[in-house]
């Protein structure tokens, strides 16, 4: 327990509490990385090339496959969080290439992150590359679109709700996803088994509203 609250327990050599636990490490280094361009003075070109030397340090990294240089880089979560970035970046000061540059990569190590965290039973193939990807590219475009496109404009109260339950439901969604899977008779794969949690997601979560603040420095 003590080692997980450092944030840390992969390079400590200790199990996850929880078994959605294993994005710790990955989420304290990507806050290592902000902090030091947070130290170097944020402005918008900063942030730009930041991403831009992100995505040229992933690329470097897996052709010299080094594990030291992968720690740092984060080479399979490097195209989402560049991604996540400049989506925020295009809300506020219009479209960029960064976003096309961060999701080729990310098609890239596509198969990489799926056999990370996909369970595949015995005598089964794991799942589809071209679904995974389809699924990545309509979750970018949809947020594209709602960051600088026609969604930008809706204001409906129900998708305040969902994103409200997201994070909540994303810490339970393995503690109640695999019991009831391997209950499930006949057994369900996919959308059919996942379908049945969400009811569940109101549960555990109390939704609540927050105001982003509107302070950026200037490009």
């Amino acid at each position: 327990m003590l080692g997980n609250l450092t944030v840390a327990p992969g390079p400590l050599g200790l199990d996850p509490v929880d078994g959605v636990s294993w994005a710790l490490w990955v989420e304290a280094r990507f806050y290592l990385l902000m902090a030091a361009l947070l130290v170097l003075g944020l402005t918008y070109r900063r942030v730009v090339a930041c991403c831009g030397a992100w995505l040229l340090a992933g690329v470097i990294a897996r052709e010299l496959h080094s594990p030291l240089l992968d720690e740092f880089v984060l080479t399979r979560y490097t195209g989402l969080f560049v991604a996540g970035i400049v989506l925020h970046l295009m809300h506020r000061f219009g479209q960029s290439l960064l976003l096309g540059f961060a999701w080729c990569y990310q098609l890239t190590v596509l198969g990489l992150r799926v056999t990370d965290h996909a369970a595949v039973p015995p005598g089964e193939g794991g799942p589809s590359w071209a679904v995974c990807a389809v699924v990545l590219t309509v979750c970018l475009g949809l947020l594209a679109l709602a960051g600088t496109g026609p969604l930008t404009g809706l204001r409906w109260r129900w998708p305040v709700t969902a994103g409200a339950l997201t994070y909540p439901f994303y810490l339970v969604h393995q503690s109640l996803g695999v019991p009831r899977a391997d209950r499930a008779t006949p057994p369900k794969k996919g959308l059919p088994c996942s379908s049945k949690h969400v009811p569940d997601g109101p549960a555990y979560s109390s939704p609540s509203r927050r105001r982003p603040s509107s302070s950026w420095p200037s490009p």
